[in-house]
């Protein structure tokens, strides 16, 4: 496992010095948005609790294909109101079926196609998958951040969010709303933009809703490679405590943040 996860690492240094940008999602904008949870039977929204939680949003193409183009879409949306620190959870679009549902697909617009976590979670100690399904299949036509920005100019961009337990289907659990673009200054758009917050599942996980543990060490060396490719400053790197202690401050490490 270290010489995997040190190749990992290497990889993601070289593609995000290469392009002086994130390895991987390396254009996209930001938004204000909240996330209303609803369900209280949810494992998720027992740990995050039924309420409406204001969100920082991030749109995003993961290989940054020009302009329009279609491309695997990204939603990074950090909640910024729990007393144990910002929680962020990422997402990526996948087929539209029960047999691809687990796979990325790229999408030509920012509500083609249902988004998914891929990667499980643990809810209080049960497995979870989280998602998001656009329930405005008609709008945001075009994979350009900037078109996302138009829309939600007119009215909030509405998405579903869904949480699959082992076994069952899919069920929704609340919404998440992108309500208003960030100021022009404020726009995440690679090495030209203002690149004001970076999104890092592991190290800003919940304590009690966490990335299951053998892959968030992979996704760590990934976002911790792209970002000293690219220069960014080093984060905490968390603490994990006894069950329903939290997590606690570290040392700086270079640890992560969305690659």
């Amino acid at each position: 496992m270290p010489a995997l996860l040190s190749a990992v690492e290497a990889a993601f240094t070289a593609l995000a010095r290469l392009r002086a940008a994130r390895g991987v999602h390396p254009s996209g904008a930001l938004f204000a948005g909240r996330v209303e949870l609803d369900a209280p039977a949810s494992p998720t929204v027992a740990v995050l609790g039924a309420t409406i939680h204001p969100a920082l949003v991030r749109v995003s193409k993961g290989a940054g294909t020009r302009g329009r183009l279609p491309d695997l879409l990204g939603l990074a949306v950090r909640l910024t109101d729990l007393p144990d620190g910002p929680v962020d959870l990422l997402y990526s679009t996948v087929g539209r079926h029960r047999c691809t549902g687990a796979l990325l697909a790229p999408a030509s617009g920012w509500c083609t196609r249902p988004y998914s976590t891929l990667l499980p979670y643990r809810a209080d100690g049960e497995r979870v998958t989280l998602g998001l399904w656009p329930q405005q299949p008609g709008r945001a036509h075009g994979a350009d951040p900037q078109v996302a920005r138009e829309a939600v100019r007119q009215e909030p961009l509405v998405f579903a969010m869904m949480e699959k337990r082992a076994g069952a289907p899919w069920a929704p659990i609340g919404r998440l709303l992108l309500d208003l673009p960030m100021p022009d200054g404020a726009v995440d758009d690679g090495p030209h933009g203002a690149d004001p917050v970076t999104f890092d599942p592991v190290v800003h996980a919940h304590p009690r809703l966490r990335p299951v543990r053998a892959l968030a060490k992979v996704r760590l060396a990934a976002y911790t490679g792209s970002r000293r490719g690219r220069g960014a400053p080093d984060v905490l790197r968390p603490v994990v405590r006894a069950p329903g202690r939290g997590i606690g401050s570290a040392r700086p490490t270079g640890a992560s943040r969305r690659g």
